[in-house]
């Protein structure tokens, strides 16, 4: 037995944490994320106040599990996972591995939920060891996939496992185990999918049993997957095209009544103008990286993009400012439309970088009643992890 190094204080400390116990480590990696590492397993710990895509109808709440918890829930998993694998759901042949013969080579992501009769329960999705590190800051849902990728529930306070969920599959090329992996691993959704779409990872389950398999496989859970995919696509594809159209519509629309009234507009109108279009082709072109990431196989880091980007829009509101300094104002008008659209481009660096400034679904708004505050913006997570 190790020693026991540190305390555990909850995910909202800002003190670094390290716990040894047992030949079981937690190291705590981000204000919302755990890294757990022991003899046979790895994974990560996700705080109450990380959103996550999954949800069941019976989800009333949200708690951090403890390391006690987790490693109890190995402890039990290790123990009955033949028993509740007995009938191989979607494993095998072109479909991936068998699971209880290969539970070590799987990395969990766990999550702690309270349901409607206030029993703790912890979810917990299995993906397929990854060798980046996407896996140990963002919740990962996968569309099929097979064996590769799964989840499973497990009650606390009764020592139940339930919604024990083995993915299907779309296709298999060439019947290639490896296309079957590789063609999961292009449709990952991180956490900034979870966050924007009001997306849900997971439909109603059924009533929790003891270790029962209530896989969702075959043609009805991929056309469920496809419909949800579908969905998200729809909606990445109209974020990035109304974003790119608005960078042309609100210049004109205040043109328009500027000379409707016969006013007109000065240099630093337009200039500001110009620096709102600039960031909203950003927010464009974010939404359009993610799309193509979800409808492709193709995967490219474009976070290196938005890092050279927020240091370039620090200079552009530097150099913006310099000019509204040295150009005089043409009119009212002029002043008007000068605040409103250095204002707005103020306000979409800070939506996309900083803080979360627009709530328009469901889940946002269930978070801000859960939490009281405004989200961290997903690019900003991104941008320090």
């Amino acid at each position: 037995m190790r020693s026991l190094s540190g305390t555990a204080r909850g995910f909202g400390s800002p003190a670094r944490t390290q716990i040894l116990t047992f030949g079981q480590g937690a190291k705590k990696i981000s204000e919302q994320t755990t890294l757990v590492d022991g003899r046979q397993f790895k994974g990560v710990i996700f705080s109450a106040d990380y959103e996550l895509p999954i949800f069941d109808q019976g989800d009333k709440g949200r708690f951090t599990p403890t390391l006690d918890e987790v490693i109890n829930f190995e402890k039990e998993l290790k123990k009955r996972i033949k028993e509740i694998n007995k009938n191989r759901p979607n494993q095998g042949r072109h479909y991936g591995p068998i699971i209880d013969k290969r539970l070590s080579r799987y990395s969990r992501q766990y999550a702690g939920f309270i349901n409607d009769k206030g029993e703790r329960v912890i979810h917990v999705g299995l993906n397929w060891k990854r060798h980046d590190k996407v896996w140990k800051t963002d919740f990962i849902l996968v569309f099929d996939g097979g064996s590769y990728h799964w989840s499973i529930r497990y009650n606390l306070d009764k020592g139940e496992f339930f919604h024990f969920d083995v993915n299907g599959i779309a296709s298999v090329p060439n019947g290639s185990q490896q296309n079957v992996l590789n063609g999961a691993v292009t449709c990952y959704s991180k956490c900034y999918l979870r966050s924007t779409f009001g997306f849900v990872g997971q439909d109603a389950a059924s009533k929790p049993h003891h270790c029962a398999n209530t896989n969702v496989g075959g043609n009805g859970r991929r056309e469920k997957s496809k419909m949800r995919k579908d969905r998200l696509i729809n909606r990445l594809r109209q974020l990035y095209i109304l974003e790119f159209l608005n960078i042309f519509f609100l210049p004109f629309a205040f043109w328009l009544f500027g000379h409707s009234r016969n006013q007109d507009l000065g240099v630093n109108s337009f200039v500001t103008m110009t620096l709102n279009g600039i960031l909203l082709l950003e927010g464009s072109y974010l939404w359009f990286c993610i799309l193509r990431q979800l409808r492709t196989k193709e995967q490219f880091d474009f976070i290196r993009t938005f890092k050279v980007l927020k240091t370039l829009n620090f200079g552009l509101f530097i150099l913006t400012a310099v000019i509204l300094a040295l150009n005089p104002f043409l009119g009212t008008l002029d002043k008007i439309g000068t605040t409103v659209f250095f204002g707005l481009a103020i306000l979409e660096h800070v939506n996309y970088f900083e803080i979360q400034l627009m709530y328009d679904n469901k889940n946002d708004i269930n978070y801000i009643r859960q939490h009281r505050r405004l989200k961290v913006a997903k690019l900003k997570r991104l941008l320090t992890t």
